[in-house]
């Protein structure tokens, strides 16, 4: 990460508060509707992601189906409950996803679909725990 004073960097943060907020209830309901029972990669991949978020080992499909989708706003609320400043551990976990070459997270964003709001959530998370680190380094 390049060099940024400490007032670029709070700046960037505050940014980066606004990829927290995309996800919605909606976009989880057409998730559990367009991959119910046979979800698709993509659908797949971000689940994984938010596993590990949660820190639940076995990354699997029905896993989280239970998590995020079985209760739509529940997830949603513990979404906006999560402490970022206790995940600082999960920093080099996330690099698998948002580096991926099969499923770009900049990729699932921009295609503005229901995965949309969960990719740039995870994303976000990434970047702010980065600029964290870099930030308890100066």
């Amino acid at each position: 990460m390049p060099d940024k004073s400490a007032s670029e960097m709070l700046k960037e943060l505050k940014e980066l508060e606004k990829g927290f907020t995309h996800v919605s209830v909606r976009d989880l309901t057409r998730m559990q509707n367009n991959n119910y029972p046979h979800p698709t990669c993509s659908s797949r991949f971000i689940g994984k992601a938010m596993l590990t978020v949660f820190s639940i080992r076995q990354k699997s499909w029905n896993n989280f189906y239970d998590l995020a989708l079985e209760e739509p706003q529940k997830f949603l609320t513990r979404l906006k409950k999560f402490d970022k400043d206790k995940a600082g551990h999960l920093l080099p976990h996330l690099m698998k996803y948002v580096f991926d070459r099969d499923y770009p997270l900049e990729t699932l964003i921009k295609k503005q679909t229901y995965l949309s709001g969960l990719a740039l959530w995870i994303l976000s998370l990434y970047k702010y725990l980065q600029l964290r680190q870099a930030f308890k380094s100066l």
